[in-house]
């Protein structure tokens, strides 16, 4: 493949680097974006999960801050009902008989109280059901009287006794006599850890916790803790992430969520992302693959092409020349060598205007500069006849086209290049032999001028004196000299209306005038007026049909036209009067062009006839049973030719025949 520069060889060829580098690049990308998209994923079902346990743990304070309120209730509900008992006890703090029965109705009335210590407004404590009662709602009796009822908390801490581990609840009642008393109930803390654990659903976790004096205390749904532990930090809160306040207490909620809790979530989360990823580098592994392959293919096709190309160039009868902007030669084919004369190794390399004559190689580079400049040039995309100079000097004439692209911003052209030397002495034969051609028509044209014209007046003068002597010496002539006479006269006759034919078919091309408008309907309105009388004589039926307009001959349409329809009423059936249509319709294709159809029912054509029917002087009947000179239908052929036409016939004998002609596509002389 010599032919073929290495540049232009390599334009097409596919970087088989690239394939692999963007699949990898693609697969690293979605790899990231798939990374991104899971951790996306899983920060948002914390974020999810993080509400929903907010959401949750405030249903729950809520609950528990109910739960509370109820046990104050009953334990103010009850020091309304035991007023008097309440008030016999604090007059008789030390009678156990009565503390008895009051502690017995409390824990009828309140589930889970333990015990029971009055005290006065001040919370000084005038009775209690036990010494460590009295010892764990001292302070906080202490505490809510200071604020007579209105700031104290109405629950405590959780405190361990021997009675069991119990938190206080304290409310105020008025005393018979109007003066406000406290009471301060210690009651298990198991509603509150029952509460906490109907609550945790759904590995949800939940602890109530309190700070009292550095230690933290602590509920949960199992327990209650005592042991003294810091104060609550940070730390807690990363275990603990929502907190949310019992309203009216020191107490907090707190709030957590079990691990495996969002396992589950993380899990489908994990296995979709790794499904997608894993299927995305399966087609990707599969399309990289695939695309290597196609790659290659495309590699050996394109050599192939090469190889093709490369063939079909060497072996071209034509010669190849490739060039590059600075007009050197970069490639040849063996037909270029053999067209110049020379190697293929002494053109590469050369400018292409050592194979130009003068003036040309002295302009091509300036030719070629300005194109280059402007990209306006006369010969880019056409091709024109140029000359060429071969090694020995010789010049030829060559055909040459020529053509251009451009590879990695550089612009190439190349030259097709074909010896026409025969081409140009067979054209300049052919001129020579249209130049006598056109002498010749215009010689036969005018001898046939000449020829009609003389020939014309002997014929008249024999017409005329036969005509005399049949009527001067009609008594002296008789017998076969009469008829011999009247042949004569006939003759003559036919003679003269020969010689009109050929001069008038002579002249359709010299004698034609410029084309104009032509309104087809109105020349066959004008044709059939003139044939009135025949039409009449013949009982002919005429039918036309349609309308169309042309550029044309006007006078030579009415000829063509006339010619047809007179034939048509002429070659009737003798038994038949002639039947005629004239069919004319305006053609999509060719644009301005129309179809006349001149149909009849009469004598037909035998189809063996059909392809010499315009020949002149072609007659299928004799002149007694049809008359005429036998160029009607050469006339007609000649006009349509003229217009640049087309004239058929479909005929079958006995039935008719029909003449198509197509006229319009050719709008000047």
């Amino acid at each position: 493949m010599k032919t073929l520069p290495a540049r232009i060889r390599q334009k097409d060829k596919p970087q088989q680097n690239w394939p692999l580098i963007s699949g990898i690049a693609a697969i690293a990308i979605v790899t990231a974006l798939s990374l991104w998209l899971y951790q996306k994923r899983i920060d948002g079902l914390v974020a999810n999960e993080a509400t929903q346990l907010r959401s949750e743990a405030r249903a729950v304070s809520r609950l528990v801050a109910h739960a509370i309120d109820s046990q104050l209730r009953q334990l103010a509900l009850f020091a309304q009902r035991s007023s008097s008992a309440i008030t016999e006890l604090a007059n008789q703090p030390d009678s156990g008989d009565l503390r008895k029965s009051l502690l017995d109705d409390l824990r009828r009335q309140v589930p889970g109280a333990l015990h029971l210590t009055i005290a006065d407004g001040a919370g000084n404590t005038v009775s209690t059901s036990g010494a460590s009662a009295a010892d764990t709602c001292r302070g906080e009796l202490g505490t809510y009287g200071s604020g007579a009822g209105d700031t104290g908390p109405p629950i405590s801490g959780v405190y361990a006794t021997p009675d069991g581990d119990h938190v206080d609840l304290v409310t105020d009642y008025r005393t018979p006599d109007g003066r406000t008393a406290l009471l301060c109930m210690g009651a298990t803390p198991t509603f509150l850890s029952a509460l906490l654990a109907e609550s945790e659903l759904g590995g949800r976790r939940f602890l109530l916790a309190r700070n009292d004096a550095g230690r933290r205390i602590e509920i949960t749904s199992q327990r209650a803790d005592t042991s003294p532990r810091g104060a609550f930090t940070t730390a807690d809160q990363k275990s603990w992430p929502v907190a949310i306040p019992i309203p009216g207490t020191p107490w907090q909620l707190l709030a957590a969520t079990s691990g495996n809790v969002l396992q589950p979530g993380f899990t489908r989360i994990r296995d979709q992302t790794a499904i997608v990823l894993a299927a995305f580098l399966l087609f990707a592994a599969i399309a990289l693959v695939a695309g290597l392959r196609r790659d290659a293919r495309l590699t050996q096709q394109i050599r192939d092409r090469e190889t093709l190309l490369g063939a079909v160039i060497d072996t071209m009868v034509d010669g190849v020349i490739t060039i590059d902007d600075k007009g050197n030669i970069i490639g040849v084919n063996p037909a270029a060598e053999s067209l110049f004369s020379r190697d293929r190794e002494e053109m590469l390399g050369r400018n292409v205007k050592v194979l130009m004559p003068e003036p040309f190689a002295s302009q091509h580079d300036q030719y070629l500069r300005n194109y280059l400049a402007t990209g306006r040039g006369s010969i880019i995309g056409i091709g024109r006849e140029v000359s060429g100079l071969r090694r020995d000097g010789s010049t030829f004439p060559m055909a040459l086209s020529v053509g251009e692209w451009r590879q990695d911003e550089q612009r190439f052209f190349v030259g097709i290049v074909r010896d026409i030397s025969t081409l140009v002495a067979a054209r300049e034969k052919i001129e020579q032999q249209t130049r006598a051609l056109t002498e010749s028509n215009r010689d036969l044209e005018q001898f046939a001028f000449v020829a009609s014209h003389d020939l014309q007046e002997p014929l008249r003068k024999i017409s005329s004196f036969g005509q005399l002597l049949e009527l001067e010496y009609a008594d002296e002539i008789q017998g076969d000299g009469r008829s011999y006479m009247r042949f004569m006269v006939d003759a003559s006759r036919r003679m003269s209306r020969l010689i009109e034919g050929l001069l008038e078919f002579s002249r359709i091309n010299s004698g034609g005038r410029p084309f104009e408008p032509v309104d087809l309907r109105a020349v066959v309105d004008d044709i059939l007026e003139d044939l009135s009388m025949q039409i009449v004589e013949s009982h002919a039926a005429i039918r036309l049909e349609g309308h169309a307009r042309i550029s044309a001959d006007k006078i030579q349409i009415r000829q063509l036209l006339q010619n047809l329809i007179g034939n048509a009423i002429k070659f009737r059936r003798a038994d038949e009067n002639p039947h005629v249509t004239i069919d004319i319709k305006t053609l999509a294709v060719p644009a301005g062009a129309a179809e006349i159809v001149v149909a009849d029912k009469g004598i037909g054509i035998d189809p063996k006839f059909h392809a010499t029917i315009f020949e002149p002087f072609r007659r299928l009947h004799s002149r007694d049973e049809y008359p005429g000179t036998g160029l009607g239908l050469s006339l007609c052929r000649k006009i349509v030719d003229r217009h640049g036409g087309t004239i058929d016939v479909a005929s079958d004998p006995g039935h008719g025949s029909r003449f198509t002609i197509v006229l319009g596509s050719r709008h000047d002389d």
